[in-house]
């Protein structure tokens, strides 16, 4: 599994394995090391073994993304996996529309949730809406900053492939 993580300073690629019944990350193509992580409790609390070193961190949901705590220093990261990445990338820009773009369904699937609404300020990252497709929820994100101009879809519509979702200008 490769997951894509980025900071307001950094962006890393983490490989994950799992070989001989352990798990395995390796960062930025560096050598892999041993990783366990476990839930300590409900409120984000996690214990992270990683290469024989233990670290709490604590994890928290924000807009965007994820503030994670870990040794005294807090940070906010996106993070995404290679799937969701490889749908933002299908998320279609119509250039034609005065700088802005159509935010397009990259496959067919039911709208769960619609996360903005219009003439709502996005920035780039920013969730606009959830589709489910084959039983697994997918987050649509902002390709750029813009308003939110047109929302053509609602909650519990069914979409097919490529339906404009709405238009950010």
């Amino acid at each position: 599994m490769k997951f894509f993580v980025k900071t307001a300073e950094t962006q890393h690629k983490i490989e994950v394995e799992r070989r001989d019944d352990q798990w395995w990350a390796r960062v930025d193509g560096e050598e892999p090391k041993r990783a366990e992580i476990r839930a300590v409790d409900k409120d984000g609390l996690y214990s992270l073994l990683l290469d024989n070193r233990s670290y709490e961190v604590l994890v928290k949901k924000i807009d965007g993304g994820y503030r994670v705590a870990v040794g005294g220093t807090r940070f906010d990261l996106q993070l995404e996996d290679e799937k969701t990445r490889l749908l933002q990338k299908w998320m279609k820009q119509d250039e034609k529309q005065a700088g802005g773009y159509e935010v397009r369904a990259p496959m067919p699937g039911l709208i769960v949730k619609v996360n903005v609404s219009v003439g709502q300020r996005v920035k780039e990252g920013d969730s606009l809406a959830i589709i489910e497709a084959m039983k697994m929820e997918n987050e649509l994100r902002a390709t750029a900053d813009g308003t939110v101009q047109k929302i053509l879809k609602k909650e519990n519509d069914s979409v097919e492939k490529e339906a404009v979702l709405m238009v950010i200008g």
